[in-house]
């Protein structure tokens, strides 16, 4: 059945035609095709559809049904939605001025609604908007147990910071926003032991005050430029939520964006994503989330563990996860990266190459065969491959030293180079690659200490510090030393390669590297032959101290167990691959 109502105004109240109570049964459409007016003592008690034109309610509208109209609810207005009851409004805009009180009942709404300064929006249930409209809030929302918003919300003001805007999740309380959110508004509080989660898109520049969760699952974008987001609790990202950071200088919150967490961070292997809007300085930093309290940042962001780089527009940049004062994420702009530390024989058999069975010997660690030459000349070429080299580097940009124990600081300077040469795009992902070459036999037996200094010559941020060293006639027989015996000539006479079987780069009884296993090579061994006093010896150097942040960050040492076995499983591989190779 339907009632029409045509030509005039509807009002609900004492006076009103339906007396101060309007409830149509759940078989009557009512059909006003003018305004209805909702009087102070007048109620609108839903069981079906109800169109109008307009609805202005200064009472009451309560139930479960459709309103075809658009809303306006006054200051002595309520709408309420009890438990098991769902409302649809349905009309080309809504605003409220009163009261919409949730009581575990749901509210949809299709248009835009407007909840004005007097306006409040409270209790706990389900409340729908539209995605591309959705609800503006410049008045209170106040929300307590478990309440879900679907469709857009903005607090406050789209465009920037605005001067109202309210909302509070009361103390145990869970909202979770599942559309997108602009938060400019003057006040976002979560109380202790509440938790608010967003699933959609996030923005704005409003802050987060109570000490509660803040939960992220979609993209979050600080500000509506660069701006600072204050949180006085918890905040955690999910693995599906990405961080968009806008960096436009060195000046946080208003030249690049960041966190001030009071609570824990746990970056739950979200993205980051950095927008560059300018031309970054060699050493730029910049504090993305700043962590107040002393505890670490928990987790990281998904594909940059710490100290990895990165490239933003083809600026590296290096992500830190102790900076700052200790416990910050900060951001460097690296304009140089080291990719490749390398030692080559030179005026060998195998010019310029590689040996890929050496590797450098890093601050904090303890040498072993890998990082040390048995090359009869000694030490003589060392590759170094650099990103983003800022020019053609000399002498002057690094520094040599030549010991054999665990305090490079007081050994004395190494013979210097003969030759330093740039090849471009010869390094490893077509970085630059630095030879660096010594006349034969001025470093043996000895560690050499490599520093290609942090200057505007190299580009680099910090000094790069490794080591090789040399053992004239060590074939690497023993895990626990790198003495040279009658052992290592042995080995070398069992092992003869002619030209007919050439020994390879990294054949461990070639020690002039001339491709060949023969007398020479015993000789090598038999002359050069070492004691426990003067053998070259396996160092441990010290840790590296970083100069992007606070202090020293010394490298844990191992325990026994771990390095009695890491021995023990080294010396096995290494005499099964002499094994081969005297096969």
């Amino acid at each position: 059945m339907q009632f029409n109502l045509t030509g005039d105004d509807l009002s609900v109240g004492p006076g009103g035609l339906f007396g101060p109570t309007l409830s149509p049964s759940p078989d009557k459409i009512v059909n006003v095709t003018n305004n209805t007016t909702i009087e102070a003592d007048g109620m609108l008690l839903l069981h079906g559809d109800f169109s109008a034109g307009t609805i202005t309610n200064s009472g009451l509208i309560r139930g479960s049904g459709t309103v075809r109209a658009a809303v306006a609810n006054e200051p002595t207005g309520i709408i309420r939605v009890a438990g098991g009851e769902y409302q649809q409004w349905i009309g080309s805009g809504h605003v409220n001025s009163g009261q919409i009180n949730l009581l575990t009942g749901a509210l949809e709404v299709a248009g835009p609604v407007v909840n004005q300064p007097a306006g409040t929006i409270s209790g706990r249930g389900a409340l729908v908007f539209d995605d591309a409209d959705g609800l503006t809030n410049h008045g209170t929302m106040n929300f307590g147990g478990g309440t879900d918003l679907y469709g857009k919300v903005v607090n406050g003001r789209e465009g920037g910071m605005g001067t109202d805007g309210e909302i509070t999740v009361s103390g145990g309380a869970s909202v979770a926003f599942h559309g997108d959110v602009v938060h400019n508004g003057v006040k976002f509080k979560v109380a202790d032991h509440a938790n608010v989660v967003f699933f959609g898109d996030y923005s704005g520049a409003g802050e987060f005050t109570g000490s509660g969760g803040v939960f992220y699952e979609g993209t979050v974008a600080p500000g509506n430029s660069p701006a600072t987001i204050s949180f006085g609790g918890n905040v955690v990202f999910g693995s599906a939520a990405s961080v968009e950071i806008e960096l436009d200088g060195t000046t946080p919150g208003s030249e690049y964006d960041q966190l001030h967490v009071v609570g824990e961070v746990n970056l739950g292997d979200a993205t980051l994503d950095v927008l560059l809007g300018y031309a970054p300085a060699r050493g730029d930093t910049f504090t993305i989330i700043d962590n107040e309290l002393a505890d670490p940042i928990i987790g990281q962001f998904a594909g940059l563990p710490d100290d990895s780089t990165f490239l933003v527009d083809g600026y590296p940049l290096r992500i830190d996860y102790q900076g700052g004062d200790g416990n910050d994420v900060a951001l460097m702009y690296s304009a140089a990266q080291i990719t490749g530390r390398h030692l080559f024989y030179n005026n060998s058999a195998f010019g310029d190459a590689v040996a890929p069975d050496k590797a450098p010997l890093m601050p904090g660690e303890t040498a072993d065969f890998e990082n040390y030459t048995s090359c009869s000349r000694g030490i003589n070429g060392v590759l170094i491959d650099v990103a983003d080299l800022a020019s053609e580097p000399t002498g002057d940009d690094f520094d040599f030293k030549v010991g054999n124990d665990d305090d490079p600081d007081g050994w004395t300077d190494a013979p210097k180079p003969i030759d330093i040469v740039v090849r471009p795009g010869e390094g490893i992902d077509q970085s630059d690659r630095i030879a660096i070459l010594w006349d034969d036999n001025q470093i043996i037996n000895q560690w050499l200490q490599v520093t290609m200094l942090a200057n505007d010559d190299t580009g680099l941020i910090e000094d790069d510090v490794f080591y090789f060293g040399n053992a004239v006639g060590e074939s690497g027989n023993l895990c626990e030393d790198a003495r040279v015996n009658a052992i290592d000539a042995l080995l070398a006479r069992n092992n003869p390669r002619t030209v007919l079987n050439p020994a390879p780069i990294d054949f461990p009884y070639d020690f002039n590297r001339d491709g060949h296993v023969n007398a020479f090579d015993v000789l090598a061994a038999r002359s050069r032959q070492t004691h426990l006093l003067d053998a070259l010896s396996l160092i441990t150097v010290p840790p590296k101290v970083d100069s992007g942040k606070l202090g020293t960050q010394a490298v844990p040492e191992p325990s026994t167990v771990v390095m009695l076995i890491a021995a023990a499983v080294e010396c096995l591989m290494m005499r099964r691959r002499n094994g081969r190779r005297r096969s």
